[in-house]
Order: structure tokens, then sequence, then C-alpha cells
């Protein structure tokens, strides 16, 4: 968990660049990596957003990935994904274990620190 959040935070920031493709999560056997585009997420309508790409045996599938901003606070929801053909939804718990939740932590651990800054900026304006 650490490691994500110093993660999200160097995203957030700026640290990483925005052209960095992070790898967020990949399955036990290694078959299937996940990255994120660093400088993909959005906070829109109240859901998080972010761009993936998913890897299987050198075939990379890009998708977005999106969770309500009321899954994220408790911890556990529904993640919509769309590849450009076709929307799926994925059941997650943070702490699972499982490659899906492990996308949706990120994905509102993003959402959260995003909130931040920019509540950092709009109190320096």
């Amino acid at each position: 968990m650490k490691t994500l959040i110093t993660l999200t935070l160097a995203l957030v920031s700026g640290f990483a660049q925005a052209s960095d493709w992070v790898e967020i999560a990949k399955t036990k056997d290694k078959v299937t990596v996940y990255k994120l585009k660093a400088d993909s997420g959005k906070v829109v309508n109240g859901y998080a957003s972010v761009i993936i790409t998913e890897t299987t045996k050198g075939k990379i599938s890009v998708q977005k990935v999106s969770i309500s901003i009321s899954d994220c606070l408790d911890g556990f929801g529904t993640a919509s994904t769309w590849d450009g053909t076709h929307y799926f939804n994925n059941n997650f718990a943070f702490d699972a274990g499982n490659v899906g939740s492990r996308i949706a932590e990120f994905t509102c651990l993003w959402a959260q620190a995003q909130a931040r800054v920019d509540a950092d900026k709009d109190s320096k304006e």
C-alpha cells in the first residue's frame, strides 16, 4: 500500500512525466501486466477515471476505468471499464488481493490525491 500511495502522489504532483506509463498491477502468473498513463486521471461528474493498458503475450489493449467517488469512499463497489468496443463492470474491494481491486485502489487514491492538489491550488489563488 505504501508503494501505491507514493506512486499516486508522484503522478499527481507532476514528478512522473506525463508520457510515462507506470506499472500498477499484474496477474500472479505475471502473464498480464497493467500500466497507467501518468497524466490520464480525471474526476468528472462524481467519477474518477484513468487510462490503462492491459498487455498479455504481446497484445496491448487500451482501456478507460471509471469508478464513482461514492464507491471510492466506501472502499468497495463497481469499476466500469471501456475498451472502445465493450463495457465491463467489475466488483472490487480494497485490499482484496486481485488485479481489479488493485486498479480500483489506484484510481481512487489518485482521485483523492488530485482533490488535495486542487484544494491547495485553490487556497493559493
